[in-house]
């Protein structure tokens, strides 16, 4: 009998430091991933802030600051590329937008500003939580809309402005996306939304396009 309470005294005592142990992880988890969720969170609200400001400027629709060419292949060789003159657009996307658009500032602007949008899907904070709904269902959105606006703009019979935003939307996707590793981070991307309920915050032009000659 005192060697079998001896022996459970034993085990008593292994169990205690395992159940404490397993407490102490437990606590931690918890502790970490509040952390993360409010970091998360709060980054999300940076994000929403950043947006009220961090738009197309006359400047940039007329060419006031373009970039050099850049190196295709350094470029290319990661996500983001190159942004030598810090405006949110990639160089290759705003001077292909640039050399696609020479006449029309109404299209330039709509279009810088969706591909701007379109650059924050390689930020990987973005998918850090949710914070991606606000690049989605605000930033993206809002250059959505003004894709619409400037193509509707333009006029002719609804069939026609409806096509026209499409082919408007889809040139900036595949300059934006013109990689394998972009379009499958992009389509990583679409995924979520198509799994998500977005609160339709877009507001549309960043630069008002009546203000602008054609």
């Amino acid at each position: 009998m005192n060697k079998t309470k001896i022996v459970l005294s034993k085990v008593w005592k292994v169990l205690r430091w395992v159940l404490l142990a397993a407490v102490i992880m437990f606590v931690l988890d918890f502790a970490i991933g509040y952390f993360a969720l409010q970091e998360q969170h709060q980054y999300a609200l940076q994000l929403a802030e950043k947006f009220k400001t961090d738009h197309i400027a006359m400047d940039d629709v007329m060419g006031k600051n373009l970039p050099p060419e850049p190196d295709q292949k350094v470029n290319d060789s990661t996500l983001e590329g190159i942004d030598v003159n810090h405006d949110g657009i990639r160089d290759d996307v705003e001077l292909a937008i640039f050399k696609l658009h020479p006449d029309s500032a109404r299209i330039r602007a709509a279009e810088l500003q969706y591909a701007k949008a379109l650059q924050y899907e390689f930020d990987p904070n973005v998918y850090t939580g949710e914070t991606w709904k606000v690049v989605k269902w605000d930033f993206e959105l809002s250059g959505g809309y003004c894709v619409t606006d400037a193509a509707f703009d333009m006029g002719g019979v609804i069939g026609d402005k409806i096509r026209r935003a499409d082919f408007f939307d889809k040139e900036v996707e595949g300059l934006v996306f013109n990689t394998d590793h972009r379009r499958q981070l992009h389509n990583h991307f679409e995924s979520l939304a198509v799994a998500s309920v977005g609160s339709l915050k877009g507001e549309g032009c960043d630069v008002q396009l009546s203000s602008l000659a054609n």
